[in-house]
Order: C-alpha cells, then structure tokens, then sequence
C-alpha cells in the first residue's frame, strides 16, 4: 500500500506540475518599436515674431514661424 500511494503521490505532482507549466506558459511576443538614434543637425533657427497690436498678423506670424521651425526640423528627422 506504500508503493502504491508513493506512486500516485508522484503522479499527482508530475500531472499538477504540467498543469503549472501549461497556465504558466505565456505567448512570446515580439514589439518592435523605432529607434531614434540623436544625430547633430546644423539648422538655423527662425527669429521669433515680434508681437504687434493686430491679433491677426500676430497669428499668422506665430504660423509662419511654426512652419519654418517644422520644415527645418523634418530636415534633420527625414532629410528633406
């Protein structure tokens, strides 16, 4: 009677222990992500707009200066 319950102790336990394994395997997973790498880009930054009394051209002055400071940026992301 000892064997027999030191045996099925044992596979009870190797039984339970794939049971583990099995809740305890997890998918792999592969996340790739961009990798920027800081590169030293020579831009010459725009002047800032000097505000004025007219909301509208001080507006559209602050657009004009966004753009010139994106369009030198994208020069040193994408070389464009």
């Amino acid at each position: 009677m000892k064997d027999y319950a030191c045996t099925l102790y044992f596979w009870i336990f190797v039984v339970g222990l794939f049971i583990a394994l099995g809740f305890f395997n997890g998918c792999v997973r592969i996340v790739k992500e961009a990798v920027y790498v800081p590169t030293k880009c020579e831009i010459n930054p725009p002047k800032m707009p000097i505000p004025t009394n007219d909301i509208i051209e001080n507006q559209k002055r602050v657009l004009i200066y966004t753009e010139e400071l994106e369009s030198g940026l994208n020069f040193c992301v994408k070389g464009e």
